[in-house]
């Protein structure tokens, strides 16, 4: 668990807030050239996330930012979904998200259950020698026959609709990035939000293409801030 005196931000740049939430170790790292790029414009407030309770997590960063008034945010894997879940809760202007996790697992068992529909057509002898141990143990069988569904390995996934809070989606096109199972899935759950492809980059996008991260995040933020404006006015 993550708990609330653990969120420690470090501050660089000036300008409108903006919180990044970072990985541990290299993860970490990769994003330095993003956030020289970010400072340039924003306040950025950097934290580290390491991996663990969504809810605990996203309590602390609630409490590590009062005082704010509801700053921008951004983050990837689970940052990224702690970032989702912040919004979610109303207590950021904007979020953005980095191939988040939270979203593989949904799509991997709505594939699991169709399989197993399928199975469930077969011919009696042939169902038989498929589901008979320890094959009944497996992840098809208990999805598709009342077992308990996987669970990511942080023991997350997002549940929110996202309806008041703008939020763009960003993935990694090469393999390894997280398309197109994750996105498609993330973009079957959430089809109201801003959905955008990275060209090229991987599984850590700020690392392999700093520039064009950065500007996603700035883009988003600006468009946050002037539809923010126009309905206050």
């Amino acid at each position: 668990m993550f708990p609330p005196m653990d969120m420690v931000f470090a501050r660089r740049g000036s300008g409108p807030p903006l919180v990044v939430l970072c990985g541990t170790g290299s993860r970490g790292r990769a994003w330095e050239p993003v956030i020289g790029i970010l400072a340039a414009e924003r306040e950025v407030l950097l934290a580290t996330v390491p991996p663990g309770d969504l809810d605990a997590t996203t309590t602390a960063l609630a409490l590590a930012i009062t005082g704010l008034d509801r700053p921008h945010i951004a983050g990837w894997g689970f940052g990224g979904l702690v970032a989702l879940e912040a919004a979610e809760r109303g207590i950021v202007s904007s979020a953005t998200a980095i191939a988040p996790t939270g979203f593989a697992e949904a799509s991997r068992s709505s594939l699991l259950l169709a399989a197993a529909r399928r199975c469930a057509a077969l011919p009696g002898m042939l169902l038989e020698r498929l589901v008979a141990p320890p094959v009944t143990g497996s992840l098809p069988y208990r999805a598709g026959f009342g077992g308990p569904p996987p669970v990511p390995d942080d023991g997350s996934a997002f549940t929110g609709d996202l309806a008041d809070v703008p939020v763009t989606l960003a993935w990694g096109t090469r393999r390894g990035g997280g398309a197109p199972t994750c996105a498609r899935s993330a973009h079957a759950r959430l089809p109201h939000v801003t959905h955008l492809r990275l060209p090229g980059c991987g599984r850590i996008p700020m690392a392999d293409a700093p520039r064009m991260v950065a500007e996603v995040i700035l883009t988003a933020t600006a468009a946050a801030e002037r539809q923010r404006v126009a309905i206050a006015g």
